[in-house]
């Protein structure tokens, strides 16, 4: 072939061989940029659904979102049962936390998600971890008012007096909250201690009463004659 070495060919080959594989490092890369963005948005929306999808391109189980939420957080937060089970079956870490100290656990108490909790502390979850703000999961379920999730993490041994940064307790949550069937149920309990008092030396009837919530004081009232529950009413009126 006139002009044409074997040389120079082989160099030709080369450069293509280059070129391609730049090109398909470059849709790589776009592929993965596309797949975390879609992700990062699932998360952040607690779209289990948009995630199994984004999963199904990329398997990237162990995705950490910029503010530290997980794939895990987000699936307990939209009550996917069969999400968890598949990520723990993939040995996620069930007790990692996000940037301000949740864990999936939390989000499942948030949400009143009782079968993903259930499942989350067979795994292991940390039942009476404490967030920054000093919130645990039975706190978010009682401030939340969710009734049957109070009832399985108090069952599973959690500590109903566990103070937040500001000393409120899970029934001082509730009592704020107007929850008066978790204010029940807490109150209950033997384990509650109903005559703590938060950093403002209140207890929960003191919180119940200063909310104008005279239906939860009646509840927590044990004063001679329901003192406390007639001194509600008239204040209120």
């Amino acid at each position: 072939m006139t002009g044409f070495t074997a040389p120079h060919h082989a160099r030709r080959i080369a450069c293509w061989t280059v070129v391609l594989a730049s090109a398909a490092s470059l849709a790589a890369a776009a592929l993965a940029g596309g797949v975390t963005a879609s992700l990062e948005s699932a998360v952040r929306n607690n779209d289990s659904e948009a995630i199994e999808r984004a999963l199904r391109e990329s398997d990237n189980v162990g995705f950490t979102a910029p503010d530290g939420k997980t794939i895990l957080m987000a699936a307990a937060a939209d009550d996917n049962l069969a999400l968890v089970d598949h990520l723990l079956a993939r040995a996620v870490d069930v007790g990692r936390e996000n940037d301000r100290g949740g864990t999936a656990l939390m989000y499942a108490a948030a949400n009143g998600s009782v079968s993903v909790a259930r499942r989350l502390l067979d795994a292991g979850a940390r039942i009476d971890h404490r967030a920054e703000n000093g919130w645990t999961a039975l706190t978010l379920g009682a401030a939340k008012g969710h009734l049957q999730l109070v009832d399985l993490l108090l069952d599973a041994g959690a500590d109903p007096n566990v103070p937040d940064v500001f000393g409120f307790t899970a029934l001082m949550r509730a009592a704020q909250n107007h929850q008066t069937g978790v204010v029940a149920r807490l109150a209950a309990e033997p384990r509650t201690d109903a005559n703590r008092v938060n950093v403002r030396g209140l207890d929960a009837l003191d919180v119940a009463m200063a909310s104008g919530y005279c239906d939860v004081v009646k509840l927590l009232d044990k004063s001679p004659s329901g003192a406390d529950s007639t001194a509600c009413l008239e204040q209120s009126r």
